[in-house]
């Protein structure tokens, strides 16, 4: 069983993470849905659920419409599902983290856990936990700011000048990144199974856009 609920569980194809829960779009209400108002002010029908657990067969990046996103296809028993994220959010950046842990088994499925809370100073803490075995990822990369012991380091987010206004820079992070997918998470991942990469609705929120 791919999704998980206390209440509900479905198979589906494509879902998305957002405030702290996996979310299937619909294009209309049905039985089991929920709808809210995403921040563009349309009112969307979901299936929500607490977690998702696959195998991870696929991460690549794709120029939709709306935006580059990231595609990362999942398999539970002959089923595929795709997550979709957009290229540059901090909450794909985590993930992406997370799935390079040395210490993950790619042959064999994930639980990802999406969060989203505020902490004791006031400040909104979103992101994905990657759990296998019963066992927390931890991430594969810390940073000098958050360093993590007997990881090595990837860029910082760099401060920059827009609009007048200070704001944090991912640019040399994603490079980083998407650097270490293609030498080390691509090779590790199944080349058996044929994979489509098709375009759906963006990731609306669950974006803290805060440095990590």
């Amino acid at each position: 069983m791919a999704f998980n609920n206390t209440a509900r569980s479905s198979r589906t194809t494509y879902f998305t993470v957002s405030n702290g829960k996996v979310r299937v779009r619909l294009k209309e209400a049905s039985e089991g849905s929920v709808a809210r108002q995403n921040k563009n002010g349309d009112v969307v029908h979901e299936f929500v659920y607490d977690e998702f657990t696959g195998r991870l067969v696929s991460v690549a990046t794709d120029e939709a419409p709306f935006g580059k996103q990231w595609k990362m296809i999942f398999l539970d028993n002959d089923d595929h599902y795709t997550l979709s994220m957009p290229y540059d959010s901090s909450t794909a950046q985590k993930l992406l983290n997370l799935l390079l842990a040395p210490e993950l088994d790619l042959t064999q499925p994930i639980t990802l856990r999406p969060y989203d809370f505020t902490n004791d100073k006031g400040n909104r803490v979103v992101g994905v936990t990657v759990v296998q075995n019963g066992a927390k990822a931890k991430a594969a990369f810390g940073t000098a700011a958050y360093p993590i012991d007997g990881r090595p380091e990837m860029p910082e987010l760099e401060k920059i000048k827009f609009k007048g206004q200070e704001v944090y820079d991912s640019t040399k992070r994603l490079e980083f990144i998407v650097a270490a997918v293609e030498s080390t998470l691509t090779p590790k991942l199944s080349t058996t199974t044929t994979v489509t990469v098709d375009t759906v609705q963006p990731d609306d929120g669950g974006d803290d856009g805060l440095p990590f």
